[in-house]
């Protein structure tokens, strides 16, 4: 359930947020409950505008960051914080691969939506259990 809230807002906290969620159930988690590649490039497209060029290129970008992200789940395990700083960076890269695809106009929405995620990511971290900022390493967790 705590994917929900990401699928309005951006299609790669969607991702993190699932595989967080499916490691928590000791990497059992049912895979059809993320977006697709290709649902999550739909939804690009019709926020942005995409043409037919762009999405070829965003869906090969977002297909490699899914396999990359699936090798980081066996790599990590169950060192949550390692895999979330991984996935985090991965993110990041996608994020730059993507708005290199876009035009002047596309990449100013794109940021926009990659900080609304960000924001919604940070004000979720702010109210944990011990009160601790977001990303404050707790070996509990």
């Amino acid at each position: 359930m705590r994917c929900l809230p990401f699928f309005g807002s951006l299609l790669l906290a969607g991702s993190l947020s699932v595989a967080l969620a499916q490691q928590s159930q000791g990497g059992q988690g049912p895979h059809h409950q993320m977006m697709s590649v290709e649902d999550r490039v739909n939804q690009l497209k019709t926020q942005l505008g995409l043409s037919a060029d762009q999405v070829t290129k965003i869906t090969a970008i977002m297909q490699t960051q899914r396999d990359t992200m699936q090798a980081l789940r066996e790599k990590y395990g169950d060192d949550r914080q390692s895999m979330r700083q991984a996935m985090s960076g991965l993110r990041a890269n996608a994020d730059k691969a993507i708005s290199a695809v876009l035009t002047d106009t596309q990449r100013k929405k794109y940021e926009a939506m990659i900080a609304q995620r960000q924001k919604e990511r940070g004000d979720r971290g702010q109210g944990n259990a011990q009160g601790k900022p977001a990303g404050q390493n707790d070996k509990s967790q």
